[in-house]
């Protein structure tokens, strides 16, 4: 899979974020619209989702570049597989070539994205926390991601993470949306 390139400050706190509470909170999230069936996480980082996901009833799968077993179930992010639902935490934002998103999207019933949350203008983006210039290879918007999946239906918009993660200058931080 090709995506940005992750550094090291990156990674180091992702893993000291509360990786229970976080998983919990996105599995009962997609449980919400999806209670079971074959579950695609697009770049599951550390896995814990995906463990959790597999505990609530999914036939959980992962897509990571890390190449590091964490015991998860691997398949390709390009294949003739077919997904009740596909999820894209923290990772869609990495990925430099978005007709492959487009492509699996076209496979699967329902897809969540969780990423941050675009300011309203561009001059606001430099001084923004998620402002990373190659690493963050695109900002979204819920209009940006409602072009990116159609014909898929923006069903909600949500800033449910940002209960553990915390809003960002008292406004939303995480833009959590959910296509089908």
């Amino acid at each position: 899979m090709v995506t940005a390139r992750y550094d090291f400050d990156y990674m180091s706190g992702y893993l000291q974020k509360p990786e229970v509470a976080m998983s919990h909170l996105r599995t009962g999230f997609l449980k919400g619209f999806v209670k079971q069936g074959r579950l695609l996480d697009v770049g599951y980082g550390t896995g814990a989702f995906l463990h959790t996901a597999s505990t609530a009833g999914f036939e959980a799968y992962g897509c990571d570049v890390h190449g590091v077993d964490r015991g998860i179930q691997e398949k390709p992010l390009v294949s003739e597989d077919e997904w009740d639902a596909v999820t894209f935490f923290d990772s869609l934002e990495h990925f430099p070539d978005l007709d492959v998103i487009r492509q699996l999207s076209r496979r699967a019933r329902l897809i969540l994205v969780s990423l941050p949350k675009t300011p309203r203008s561009f001059p606001e983006c430099k001084k923004w926390r998620h402002y990373k210039p190659g690493e963050h290879l695109h900002y979204f918007t819920q209009e940006s991601l409602t072009r990116l999946f159609h014909p898929k239906e923006c069903r909600a918009v949500s800033d449910v993470e940002d209960v553990v993660r915390g809003r960002l200058d008292g406004e939303q931080n995480i833009m959590t949306a959910v296509f089908s």
